[in-house]
C-alpha cells in the first residue's frame, strides 16, 4: 500500500504597507521577485536603503497599479490618519501659484511648481524657452497665450498672479567738460617711485578733485 506524501502548503505572500508622506508614497514589503519587478516599473520608484522602503511620487496611476498587483495584501495608511504637523506661530504659508512676470521685451516669464504635465503643456506655447540659470520658462506675450494661462490656472488649481518687470536703472548722464589729470602729475609720482597701483589711485582722486574744484588754472 503506497502512502501519498502531502504536498507542502503554499507559503502565504507577504503584505505590503503603503504610506503617503507629503507628495510621496512609501512602500514597505518583504523581498519578493514578482513584487519587486512590479515596483521597478512604477514612475520614479527608488529604493531608499536608509529607510528600508521604496519611495515614489504620489500619483493616482501608481496607486491603481499597486492596488491591482497586491490586492488584499496592500495595507494603506491614508494621509488623514496622520495628525497635523505643528506649526510655528506666525509661520508663513507658501501657496503654490502660477507666477507670470511681464517683461519689457514682449515676453512672459513663467514660474510654477514642478510637474511633468505642466511642463509638457508650457512647451506647446509659442517660442517657449527654459532658462536654467534663473529657473523659469519664457514665452511670447500674446492675448491667446494669456487666455491659455488663465485656463490652466483654473484646471491646475493654481492662483494666477501677474507682475511687471521692474524698470532697469537708467545710466547716469556723462558730464561735459571733464578735466583730465595733467600728465606731469603722473610723471611726478613716477619719479618718486610710487607703485603703479598707487599712481592709479592718486591720479583718480586728483582727477575728482580738479573737477569738483571747477575751472581755473591748477
Amino acid at each position: 500500500m503506497q502512502h501519498r506524501v502531502a504536498s507542502p502548503a503554499p507559503t502565504p505572500r507577504s503584505e505590503a504597507m503603503l504610506t503617503q508622506v507629503g507628495k510621496q508614497f512609501w512602500l514597505s514589503t518583504l523581498r519578493d521577485a514578482a513584487d519587486e519587478a512590479l515596483v521597478r516599473t512604477l514612475f520614479y520608484a527608488r529604493w531608499n536603503a536608509s529607510m528600508g522602503c521604496w519611495t515614489m511620487p504620489a500619483r493616482e496611476e501608481t496607486l491603481q497599479k499597486l492596488d491591482t498587483h497586491f490586492g488584499a495584501r496592500l495595507r494603506q495608511v491614508l494621509p488623514e490618519a496622520f495628525p497635523p504637523p505643528p506649526t510655528r506661530k506666525n509661520a508663513k504659508v507658501v501657496v503654490p501659484t502660477l507666477q507670470v512676470i511681464v517683461g519689457s521685451n514682449g515676453r512672459l516669464r513663467l514660474q510654477f511648481p514642478f510637474h511633468p504635465h505642466y511642463i509638457a503643456a508650457v512647451k506647446k506655447l509659442p517660442y517657449a524657452q527654459w532658462d536654467p540659470a534663473n529657473r523659469w520658462w519664457s514665452v511670447a506675450d500674446a492675448p491667446h497665450v494669456r487666455e491659455q494661462l488663465a485656463s490652466w490656472s483654473q484646471e491646475w488649481k493654481l492662483p494666477l498672479h501677474y507682475a511687471q518687470e521692474p524698470e532697469k536703472a537708467k545710466p547716469r548722464p556723462v558730464r561735459q567738460g571733464i578735466r583730465e589729470c595733467p600728465p606731469r602729475y603722473e610723471e611726478k609720482l613716477s619719479l618718486r617711485r610710487y607703485s603703479p597701483r598707487t599712481i592709479k589711485s592718486y591720479t583718480a582722486l586728483f582727477r575728482e578733485f580738479i573737477n569738483y574744484r571747477g575751472g581755473g588754472p591748477l
